[in-house]
């Protein structure tokens, strides 16, 4: 693993920021547990070495196969589920819908390399909330998007530009999320945008002098009308259309 110059913009956070190392101090004390699905064993067991130097994180365990995943997301329950982008010709996008389906709900982060973007969209669409890129994932930016997702965060570490060209190829195609954004009102695109940054009720009700409640019944209405079932969904779908698209 090698460091990676840092890509500037939204969707490309410095993971070192004060931030990000402050989410740290917001988390529960508890272990954060995880579970790496992967079918290259070289790379799993040198992740599992990693994040055992980490007292924060616990590896409770390893899948190799698609059963294995299935079974263990299960019988662990892990927070978080650290994942290739495909098992036995499956994708990642799939798995993360069939885990949706046994009622679990873990955080997803995919590691992938430069030429899978349309994979890593395809997991972002299904509820995959981080990712980062296999070649230059360094130890300290691994921990870094643990931590982000951990918290909440939407953390998407790596070259912008090749989930760029993925999704223009993809736009080839029609794609009718796009248009539920046209039903926004501006008062709820200000809130998705501070959705994709990661923010709580409570600092967005600071941000636009709003009550909880009202920033609550807002998030409501853009969830419903982008036809997503959480905030998490909602605001990765607009971090895939404000890739291409102003808000």
């Amino acid at each position: 693993m090698k460091e990676q110059e840092e890509v500037p913009g939204r969707l490309s956070p410095d993971l070192k920021s004060p931030v990000l190392m402050d989410l740290r101090h917001r988390i529960v004390s508890t272990p954060i547990q995880i579970m790496i699905a992967d079918e290259d064993k070289l790379f799993t067991e040198g992740i599992v070495a990693l994040i055992s130097q980490w007292s924060e994180f616990q590896m409770v365990a390893k899948a190799a196969t698609y059963d294995e995943v299935l079974r263990h997301a299960v019988a662990y329950s892990p927070s978080i589920i650290l994942m290739g982008v495909r098992m036995q010709s499956v994708r990642c996008s799939e798995i993360i819908h069939a885990i949706y389906e046994k009622h679990l709900d873990p955080y997803f982060v995919v590691v992938a390399s430069h030429n899978d973007a349309a994979d890593i969209l395809e997991a972002l669409r299904a509820g995959a909330t981080g990712y980062g890129i296999r070649e230059g994932l360094s130890a300290d930016r691994l921990r870094g998007i643990l931590w982000g997702v951990a918290a909440g965060e939407i953390v998407l570490s790596g070259p912008v530009t090749s989930l760029r060209t993925g999704l223009l190829e993809q736009e080839k195609k029609p794609l009718p999320e796009y248009a539920f954004f046209q039903d926004l009102t501006k008062r709820e695109r200000e809130v998705l945008v501070f959705l994709v940054e990661g923010m709580s009720n409570a600092e967005i009700s600071h941000q636009l002098f709003l009550s909880e409640p009202t920033v609550k019944k807002i998030i409501g209405r853009i969830t419903e009308k982008l036809q997503v079932s959480n905030r998490v969904q909602a605001a990765v779908l607009a971090a895939r259309y404000m890739m291409t698209h102003k808000l």
